[in-house]
């Protein structure tokens, strides 16, 4: 019954659930795409919705703020939303450039997964990533306030890992 009601009322539905409709047209379009048992889609639902309303406390989402700064504060989401090991694999396997390397760096000291991965860096990215480490550290630890459902200007500890970055981008 879900099945054939699906394809004309599923975003409908989704939404009636409480995701927008950003998440609810993505959420509709696996689920039409792939065609799962229905029980195992509505479970990984309320793993997606316990997700979103950690999302919602971020005021940047993955991937819109530019440079080092946005690849530490996608790490940042990643570690506090999809688990640490998965973040800790993607910054292993960023290396498509200095800062991009050096931003990976940083962020694995600032979680403190930096121990024995020094090999996986070059000299000078490990050299500027450290630098860039105080400000990511707080970075961490900002993120880690808002999951706890504290107060704490986010956007500030961004600005700051912008300066110590030296990153020309404004944050959007």
């Amino acid at each position: 019954m879900l099945s054939a009601l699906w394809e004309d009322h599923g975003i409908a539905g989704l939404i009636g659930l409480g995701f927008d409709e950003d998440e609810a047209e993505d959420l509709w379009r696996k689920q039409f795409n792939k065609k799962r048992a229905f029980g195992k889609f509505l479970k990984d639902i309320e793993d997606q919705r316990q997700k979103t309303g950690i999302i919602e406390k971020f005021p940047y989402r993955k991937g819109k703020v530019p440079g080092p700064v946005g690849m530490i504060h996608d790490l940042v989401m990643t570690g506090l939303i999809d688990g640490m090991g998965k973040a800790e694999k993607l910054a292993l396997s960023k290396k498509d450039g200095i800062d991009a390397e050096a931003a990976c760096w940083a962020w694995l000291i600032a979680t403190g997964k930096s121990g024995g991965q020094e090999w996986q860096f070059s000299p000078d990215a490990r050299e500027r990533g450290s630098v860039w480490s105080a400000s990511a550290i707080e970075v961490w630890k900002a993120g880690n306030i808002l999951v706890g459902g504290e107060s704490v200007d986010y956007t500030e500890c961004l600005e700051k890992l912008r300066r110590a970055c030296g990153q020309i981008d404004e944050l959007p």
